[in-house]
């Protein structure tokens, strides 16, 4: 893995631009760790814990921005610290890979980072938080073609509380709305990208983001 290659790929943070309907939406920054160990580079993957949310899942180091964080790459240094362990000053950030917007009303800051990996670094990570860490070898993964799936997503205009009542959300009949949006209606499919390694299976955003990581690298691979 040549890390000078990544950075020059990678665009500086440009300033922030305008998200529309930001106000609903939070922000938040992931680092994409690159880990050098042994004379090998490895993609670091860490497993959840049972006391976050989407448990097992398969993630990379981030979280919300906090009002002390004076940018959003601030923010990813800041939880991979705290989920990890790992000293920041063992923490390079390579560049900024792009900004996902996701339809759970989250802003993602995706930035892509080399940490120097020691061996205390195995047991440093913390429990409430990650349950496994889990290297793979960057050439092969980077290289690795996923498998691609799509998925229909449906909006609803109403919802059944606790005690089977159902309840209005939306009064798309009482605005005279066309009748293909009243009770229910389609928003298309999202294309899912599953990367299934040994023992885990990455997807979702992590594997959004690796494969934009992917991409991006593979690409220049062929100009």
């Amino acid at each position: 893995m040549d890390a000078d290659k990544i950075k020059r790929l990678l665009h500086l943070e440009n300033n922030k631009e305008r998200i529309i309907a930001e106000d609903q939406m939070f922000e938040s920054g992931v680092l994409i760790p690159i880990v050098s160990y042994k004379d090998c580079d490895y993609i670091l993957f860490e497993k959840r814990s049972t006391y976050v949310s989407q448990p097992g899942e398969m993630s990379f180091p981030g979280g919300r921005k906090e009002k002390e964080d004076i940018s959003l790459k601030v923010t990813a240094v800041r939880e991979t610290i705290e989920e990890l362990g790992v000293a920041q000053e063992d923490i390079q950030v390579l560049g900024k890979l792009g900004i996902m917007v996701h339809q759970h009303r989250s802003v993602i800051h995706a930035y892509v980072g080399k940490i120097q990996w020691k061996e205390s670094y195995f047991s440093s990570y913390n429990p409430t938080e990650v349950e496994e860490i889990i290297l793979v070898p960057y050439e092969e993964i980077i290289h690795q073609k996923p498998l691609e799936y799509h998925i229909k997503l449906k909006a609803y205009d109403y919802e059944y509380n606790l005690e089977g009542i159902k309840k209005q959300l939306f009064p798309t009949k009482q605005l005279r709305l066309p009748g293909i949006y009243q009770d229910e209606w389609d928003l298309g499919y999202r294309k899912i990208f599953v990367y299934p390694l040994e023992n885990v299976t990455v997807w979702g955003i992590t594997g959004r983001l690796l494969h934009e990581l992917q991409g991006l690298y593979l690409e220049s691979d062929n100009k």
